[in-house]
């Protein structure tokens, strides 16, 4: 139902953003030298470019921290690749939203 698939959402929103703020301080506490990759969700779709199940997929290859950027609804039919990198991991799940990033795949 749409209610619940709202609701749904809207948790799925908010238990993202506890972890993003979460790992957010741990990204912060490594200093202005922390490099890492960033990577922009702009589609729904289960897999694909610019999917959640994409980032996660880089992600796992990248050398330092990542920060995934949600800018969509994501709708996952399958269940994601585990995170495998050793480094912070954020997700920003701000539920879309502008900001003033720019969209590009990684910094």
């Amino acid at each position: 139902t749409t209610n619940s698939s709202k609701k749904a959402w809207q948790m799925a929103c908010f238990a993202a953003l506890v972890v993003g703020v979460a790992v957010a301080a741990v990204v912060a506490a490594l200093g202005d030298g922390a490099h890492g990759m960033k990577f922009v969700v702009t589609s729904s779709a289960d897999s694909g470019p610019n999917t959640l199940r994409e980032a996660l997929t880089m992600a796992n290859g990248a050398g330092g921290p990542v920060v995934i950027k949600l800018k969509t609804d994501v709708l996952l039919e399958n269940t994601l690749p585990d995170y495998s990198n050793d480094q912070p991991l954020v997700i920003d799940g701000a539920c879309g939203g502008d900001d003033d990033d720019d969209d590009s795949s990684d910094d």
